[in-house]
């Protein structure tokens, strides 16, 4: 199973997941964001929700964490290698995202 941990970290949301969660978010954004939404979950962890947009992370008691991604960072996030580990900020948008 997948790992997903999400914590705040002054003003970033940190995403942590584990390197095969990566494919799935790929192929959920590679489709059209402005119809959809990519949806993580893991065990007992808040899910995280992701769609197209530009406003702050939220969290939503009911929903977990609504992340609004803008093109530079669905970009970005479409742009890693399959399996890849590593730490980023994403760009346009107070977001880390945690590969580990």
């Amino acid at each position: 199973m997948a790992r997903l941990h999400v914590h705040t970290a002054e003003s970033l949301v940190i995403i942590t997941a584990s390197p095969e969660a990566l494919a799935g978010l790929q192929a959920g954004l590679s489709g059209s964001l402005e119809r959809t939404a990519v949806r993580l979950r893991s065990g007992t962890a808040r899910p995280v929700t992701i769609f197209s947009g530009t406003t702050s992370p939220t969290l939503d008691p009911d929903e977990g964490w609504l992340i609004a991604l803008p093109p530079q960072a669905r970009d970005f996030l479409l742009s890693l290698a399959p399996g890849q580990t590593g730490a980023w900020e994403l760009p346009g948008i107070n977001v880390g995202f945690v590969l580990e």
